[in-house]
């Protein structure tokens, strides 16, 4: 039998070595940031969520330069597509034990990420992938295989993950994570546009406001 791939999905993952001093500065600005900067919820929280004020700072401009290139590069490198990035949105999440990240995928967005900076791989929850189905509007036969392999897997999780990693995909991918075992999970989450579209047709321009 030959097997023919359609429509892969490709996990971009970079590495950034400075993640000692980087912590530090987070941790730094995690502790002064103002109320209004800062998301509490049950077994979370979440800062800068609505603005990119901390990557404004100058200690976290070699980081910024980092995640920006590593954007340009999967865009380029995987997807063949010549364009400037920008990133209109990256925040901080603190999750602490018994936190879970239900699915869901970002809108208003065309490559997401996940970069860890403080993460235990024996405790911490790993990052979970879900295969999109059209469950909600169609039905569809979900049957259990003898073995789970890429071709029937309706999940699959990043268990390799060490701080200092940093994760690209495609910002319609669903993806989350189960119960957290400790306190203090700690990555930065982002979203990248491209500064120009471009469908064959025509072209608009992408501007922050």
């Amino acid at each position: 039998m030959d097997v023919i791939e359609l429509f892969p999905t490709s996990i971009g993952k970079f590495r950034y070595i400075k993640n000692s001093e980087l912590k530090k500065s987070v941790m730094q600005v995690m502790h002064t940031a103002d109320s209004a900067d800062v998301t509490v919820k049950e077994f979370s929280t979440h800062y800068f969520e609505n603005n990119n004020k901390f990557l404004e700072n100058v200690e976290f401009l070699d980081f910024k330069n980092f995640l920006i290139g590593s954007a340009t590069q999967y865009i380029k490198d995987f997807l063949e597509i010549d364009s400037e990035i920008i990133l209109p949105l990256c925040w901080i999440n603190c999750a602490d034990s018994g936190h879970r990240l239900e699915k869901h995928n970002h809108g208003n967005s065309y490559i997401s990420g996940t970069y860890y900076l403080n993460f235990d791989t024996l405790d911490h929850a790993p990052l979970t992938f879900y295969k999109s189905v059209l469950g909600n509007t169609h039905p569809y036969f979900d049957v259990v295989p003898k073995n789970y392999n890429i071709h029937n897997a309706g999940r699959c999780e990043l268990s390799q993950i060490q701080e200092g990693d940093l994760f690209l995909w495609p910002s319609h991918i669903e993806h989350g994570y189960e119960k957290n075992l400790k306190d203090n999970r700690i990555s930065i989450s982002m979203n990248f546009l491209p500064s120009v579209v471009n469908n064959g047709t025509y072209k608009f321009k992408i501007t922050q406001l």
